[in-house]
C-alpha cells in the first residue's frame, strides 16, 4: 500500500498541471532545491527539493486563470480588499524532504540522535496580496516512513557522488498520512526609494500551522533591498512542508530591467509539536527531547533577469533538538537553499 501514496501525490497534481499549461498567462515555475552540503554537513534537516506552480496574479479569484473551479471556490475563503491594488495567486507544490543522525554508518537504532524520517508532501496555497500587506493559508497532504521514498533516494544519490551511503534508513519512522493547515499574514512597516533606483523595506509578518506533521505560531521582520526590487513581499524558501509557498511579488518600476534584491529574515517560533523530532503520532517511533522555543534566520541574494529568476538562501535556526537527549545531534540546524524560476 505504501508504494502508492507516492503515485497517488503525483496523479493528485497532474491535471492541474494541465490546466496551467493550457492558461493565457505566464504562471511560475519554481525549483527549491535544499541541503546541508552547502555548509560541509550531513546530518539534522539535510536535504529537500520541491517543485512549484503558482499561477499568474489576477485582481480576484473569479479571474484566476489556469486554475480549476474548485480552487477558486476555496480561494474564496480568502478576502481580497476591493480597494490598495490587491491581487491574488494559487500555488502548487509537490516535495520530498530528509533527515539524518550525524553518524551514517551505523545500522542500529541511533537514540542519541534525532530520527531517520523522510515525507513526501503536495501542497496547495491560495494568497492575496498588495505592496504592503499579505494574507494566505495552505493545505498539506503528505506521507512520511518508507511511503515517503526518502531512503532510496537519498542511498542512491549518495552512491551517485561517491559519498558515504547511508545505513541506518531500517530504523525510519513508520508510514503516516500527514495533514496540516497553514495561515500567515504580513504587513509592510517601511519602505524607502524605489523607482527603479535603490530601494529598502520592512515587513512585519506571522504565521501559524495546525497538524500533525508541525504545529506551531510564529512571528518575525522581513529586510529587503535592493535595486529596480519588485513589489510585494520576498519569496522566502518554504522548505518543503516547514513553510508556507508564495510568490507575492509585483512588477518593478522597470520591469522589462534586471533587479537585484538582498534579504534577511529573523523569526522566533514557539513549537507545540513536530513529527521530526517529536516522532509518529500513533504508531510508538524513535523521538528526542527538543525545544519549545526557537529562533530562525534567512539571508539571501536574488536576481530577476526578465524570465529567469535565480536565488540563493543560507537557513539556520538555534538548536532544536536537547543535547541531553540527542548528544550526538548537530547544535543548530544550517541549510542552504536555491532557487530557480521561470515565468512560462
Amino acid at each position: 500500500m505504501h508504494k502508492r501514496i507516492p503515485l497517488l501525490l503525483t496523479l493528485a497534481l497532474l491535471p492541474a498541471l494541465a490546466v496551467w499549461l493550457r492558461a493565457a498567462g505566464p504562471a511560475t515555475w519554481r525549483v527549491e532545491f535544499i541541503n546541508d552540503v552547502f555548509f560541509d554537513s550531513d546530518n539534522g534537516i539535510t536535504s529537500g527539493i520541491s517543485l512549484q506552480l503558482h499561477s499568474a496574479a489576477a485582481p480576484g479569484w473569479d479571474s484566476l486563470r489556469g486554475v480549476s473551479r474548485l480552487r477558486r471556490g476555496i480561494g474564496r475563503l480568502l478576502r481580497i480588499p476591493q480597494a490598495g491594488g490587491w491581487v491574488c495567486r494559487s500555488g502548487l507544490a509537490v516535495g520530498q524532504l530528509m533527515q539524518t543522525p550525524t553518524d551514517l554508518t551505523r545500522s542500529d537504532l541511533i537514540v542519541e540522535d534525532v530520527p531517520y524520517a523522510g515525507v513526501l508532501a503536495l501542497q496547495s496555497c491560495w494568497y492575496a496580496y498588495s505592496d504592503e500587506q499579505f494574507r494566505g493559508f495552505e493545505l498539506m497532504v503528505g506521507a512520511s516512513g518508507p511511503a515517503s521514498l526518502a531512503g532510496p533516494n537519498q542511498m542512491a544519490i549518495h552512491r551517485l557522488i561517491h559519498d558515504t551511503v547511508p545505513q541506518g534508513w531500517d530504523n525510519q519512522l513508520s508510514n503516516e498520512l500527514l495533514l496540516n493547515l497553514s495561515i500567515a499574514g504580513k504587513r509592510k512597516l517601511l519602505r524607502l526609494g524605489g523607482g527603479g533606483g535603490a530601494a529598502l523595506d520592512l515587513a512585519l509578518g506571522g504565521e501559524a500551522a495546525l497538524g500533525n506533521f508541525l504545529t506551531h505560531a510564529s512571528a518575525g521582520l522581513e529586510l529587503r533591498a535592493g535595486i529596480n526590487m519588485p513589489g510585494g513581499f520576498a519569496p522566502l524558501p518554504g522548505a518543503v512542508a516547514l513553510g508556507m509557498h508564495q510568490a507575492a511579488s509585483l512588477p518593478a518600476a522597470r520591469p522589462s530591467g534586471p533587479s537585484l534584491q538582498a534579504v534577511l529574515a529573523l523569526r522566533g517560533t514557539a513549537l507545540a509539536h513536530a513529527l521530526l523530532w517529536d516522532g509518529n503520532t500513533l504508531a510508538d517511533s524513535h523521538r528526542v527531547e527538543r525545544r519549545a522555543f526557537i529562533g530562525h534566520a534567512v539571508a539571501g541574494l536574488r536576481a530577476d533577469l526578465g524570465r529567469v529568476s535565480l536565488a540563493f538562501y543560507a537557513m539556520g535556526s538555534t538548536p532544536i533538538a536537547r543535547l541531553e537527549s540527542a548528544p550526538a545531534a548537530g547544535e543548530r540546524e544550517l541549510l542552504g537553499v536555491f532557487h530557480l524560476e521561470l515565468l512560462l
